[in-house]
């Protein structure tokens, strides 16, 4: 298999991380290894031709809403595709599974593709709940925030400049422990990096509710359409203790999945 040019020069690091470099994970551990912190709950490929996308480990399937587009060129290089958003209707959507609780931690990790025009959509490509609670990322006219919902919003916050048409790996993780959530984002080409700071004590503490978490790729936070967006792999993790250490730690577990897929 051909190896797309933008990650050849990352295969060692990938070998010495312990996990298969130009590959995604297709087990818990496996991605636990990736990332370096964090206790996963199921994983996704954007390789499907059609229909559903079947999870590498963990459920539910994700249902194709709408038109998406199958068959994309993926990060990985070779025989590797993605599935992409051309509407505001297009969406993979999975059952409702989870209802956080205030000691709940919440993590997503994304392998994503950015338009080379980033305006301001609901691309939401992690979990996210209908209405309150909810949780994913956010693209604004100058900056991609990682968002959690309930009585207000939560958001850590870093400037897209430099990613427009790159693959990212993007990471969102929120820890009841220590009542952080926190957003970075990283080209696997590891020319930029961007990581938020940790936001909002008390309002962590307090994302909790009767409402479920969806699993799913949708654009619930904006009407507007994720037109240009590419979806390599997801990842989420959920449940007490899920996401320990990544908060504070979240620019480093970005940069060793990167690697890890023979990223820099």
């Amino acid at each position: 298999m051909s190896i797309n040019p933008l990650i050849r020069s990352g295969i060692r690091s990938g070998i010495r991380s312990g996990v298969n470099p130009n590959e995604y994970p297709t087990t818990a551990a496996a991605l636990a290894a990736a990332v370096g912190y964090g206790t996963w709950s199921a994983a996704w490929r954007g390789d499907a031709t059609s229909g559903n996308l079947q999870p590498l480990f963990g459920a539910p399937a994700l249902a194709p809403v709408g038109t998406p587009l199958y068959g994309l060129p993926g990060a990985l290089g070779g025989s590797d595709t993605s599935v992409g958003f051309d509407s505001a209707d297009d969406a993979f959507s999975g059952a409702s599974l989870e209802a956080p609780l205030s000691t709940d931690d919440i993590a997503c990790v994304a392998v994503l593709k950015a338009p080379a025009v980033l305006t301001t959509c609901g691309l939401i490509l992690f979990g996210v709940g209908a209405g309150a609670p909810r949780f994913g990322i956010h693209i604004n006219g100058t900056d991609f925030s990682g968002q959690a919902h309930s009585t207000g919003n939560i958001t850590s916050v870093v400037p897209h400049a430099g990613l427009e048409g790159k693959w990212l790996v993007a990471i969102v993780a929120m820890s009841r422990v220590t009542a952080r959530l926190r957003f970075a984002v990283r080209s696997l080409d590891g020319i930029v990096a961007q990581t938020g700071s940790l936001a909002d004590t008390t309002p962590v503490l307090g994302f909790a509710g009767p409402n479920v978490i969806a699993v799913g790729d949708t654009n619930q936070f904006s009407s507007l359409p994720p037109t240009g967006w590419r979806f390599g792999f997801k990842g989420y993790a959920f449940g007490a203790g899920a996401a320990t250490g990544l908060p504070a730690n979240i620019a480093t577990a970005c940069q060793t999945f990167s690697r890890s897929l023979g990223g820099q």
